[in-house]
Order: structure tokens, then C-alpha cells, then sequence
């Protein structure tokens, strides 16, 4: 493991040690964990990202009809 340093404002650092203290972790911790989801959401958002553009580059694209059916699915009149 290697360690590097991050400067939080004060309000983010005491909300960090109220909730290490909740959860009975170290601030390390928390930290660790955060920036794990961090990464492992942006690499899930890039990679969705790149697979729309592959998509619609092949020209695969969804139908006015299921278009609507999703907005409908959620309650949303799109017209």
C-alpha cells in the first residue's frame, strides 16, 4: 500500500471524523473506500459512455415508439 495526502475543507474533515467515529473506522479508511467507488463508477460511466458512441456509430438507435414506452414506463407524457 502507498499512501498519498488530500486536503479536505475543515466542514468536510469533521464530517468525515463524525462518520469514521459512527462506523467505528478510521479516517483512512473512509477515505480508501470513497475513492474506490469513485474509480469504479467513472470507469462504469466512461465505459457506458464508449459503448453509446460504438452503438450509435453501428446506427442503433431506439424507435420514437420505444422512446415513449420508456417515458411512459415512468410516468412522463412526452406528447
Amino acid at each position: 500500500m502507498k499512501s498519498t495526502s488530500v486536503r479536505l475543507e475543515e466542514h468536510q474533515l469533521n464530517r468525515l471524523d463524525a462518520l469514521a467515529k459512527t462506523l467505528g473506522q478510521s479516517r483512512t479508511q473512509l477515505i480508501g473506500e470513497a475513492v474506490g467507488r469513485f474509480i469504479d463508477y467513472n470507469e462504469w460511466f466512461l465505459a457506458s459512455v464508449d459503448e453509446g458512441v460504438r452503438a450509435a456509430d453501428r446506427g442503433e438507435f431506439a424507435s420514437e415508439a420505444e422512446v415513449r414506452a420508456v417515458f411512459a414506463k415512468w410516468g412522463v407524457d412526452i406528447g
